[in-house]
């Protein structure tokens, strides 16, 4: 099969991927294989037809991370990837944010219906804003994803408080690093500190995300984190343009982690263990839902972007540069998705898709 007749076959695909890895091909498993056998499969075949440098999975089934190919894609050097990988994981950090905003609402800190410039108030919406935390969460307060506050010569922050909503309140779902953005400048302002601080605090140290950690990574560590987007200069450098131009901790992106410690993340969510019950039932629960899309308190709900196989109330993050996330309280299953994706944006989210329904398969 040509590398252009198998996008068109992954792109045109909205069942379970089980007869493409299954197929008779030399070396192929049978379907009586193991999920992890026919995954590994399915992860190779996108390593063959180049749109993945590496990849590490796992899941709440089968915890122990699964490794395949490089950390290092550069022509010059390759290097086996390794479990124990880090990543910049981009946009995932978007519902670690949320879930510490989450905590902050069970405490009666943070309104999540009150106009968000309540907490922001020299934004520049002023007092009469209509747009909500809660908006901000699921992205359906009317800002759009233009970055005009890249390129101006004011302070950074000062540049973010002008930005105006591009439609009305509730009119549609779009997704914008914006809202998130704001999300951690409102958390910084009512806790005092830094978002790695805060984030470190209330979610890293309670679940024992030993690894998991905000950009840059220096010392020993580096020869263990993957190179993005076959870009030397994304080793240990959050690719966020944002967060390079702040060199500070954003609410859109910035933290490195491992398959291991993301799946401590998503089975804490899953069995609902370390935090108050008003955490996950916001995490969990659809506050918007029309035609342009369904979200949760920063997790993407929509049917459109779920695995194949998985239920109507699953949750699940993807990012930018190759991870997907995500957690079906219906079956009690969670999985975990990284790689360092080579292909575009849509094709590398199928691809993603495509594991997680395989590792879901038949779970119960």
């Amino acid at each position: 099969m040509t590398r252009s007749n198998f996008l068109k076959l992954m792109l045109g695909a909205t069942a379970a991927p089980t007869p493409l890895v299954g197929r008779a091909v030399p070396g192929a498993p049978s379907a009586q294989d193991d999920k992890i056998a026919r995954a590994k499969r399915e992860v190779q075949l996108q390593l063959d037809y180049h749109l993945i440098g590496g990849c590490v999975f796992c899941s709440t089934a089968h915890p122990d991370p699964v490794a395949m190919g490089t950390r290092l894609h550069s022509p010059e050097r390759t290097e086996p990837m390794p479990a124990n990988a880090l990543f910049d994981i981009m946009s995932v950090t978007k519902p670690i944010v949320a879930t510490a905003a989450a905590q902050l609402v069970a405490e009666g800190k943070l309104d999540p219906d009150a106009p968000f410039t309540k907490y922001l108030p020299e934004h520049v919406l002023g007092p009469n804003c209509d747009i909500t935390v809660r908006d901000l969460a699921t992205h359906s307060g009317g800002f759009d994803n233009e970055r005009a506050y890249f390129g101006k010569k004011q302070p950074y922050v000062k540049d973010l408080m002008e930005k105006r909503p591009a439609w009305k309140r509730g009119e549609r779902f779009f997704y914008a690093c914006y809202n998130l953005i704001m999300i951690g400048h409102i958390l910084e302002r009512l806790e005092g500190k830094r978002l790695d601080a805060i984030c470190k605090a209330r979610i890293f140290d309670p679940l024992g995300m030993a690894d998991t950690r905000w950009w840059p990574v220096v010392g020993p560590d580096r020869a263990r984190t993957v190179q993005i987007m076959r870009n030397p200069n994304f080793i240990g450098t959050c690719q966020d343009g944002l967060c390079q131009r702040y060199k500070k901790p954003q609410g859109n992106a910035g933290v490195f982690s491992t398959a291991a410690d993301m799946l401590r993340f998503v089975t804490d969510i899953l069995h609902r263990k370390t935090f108050k019950k008003e955490v996950y039932d916001l995490l969990f629960t659809p506050t918007f839902d029309n035609a342009t899309g369904r979200r949760s308190w920063g997790w993407d709900m929509g049917p459109k972007a779920r695995p194949a196989g998985w239920s109507a109330a699953s949750i699940f993050h993807s990012g930018f540069s190759g991870q997907t996330i995500a957690i079906d309280p219906a079956v009690g299953f969670a999985g975990v998705v990284l790689t360092s994706r080579t292909s575009e944006h849509g094709t590398g989210i199928i691809c993603r898709k495509r594991v997680l329904t395989i590792l879901k398969e038949g779970h119960v």
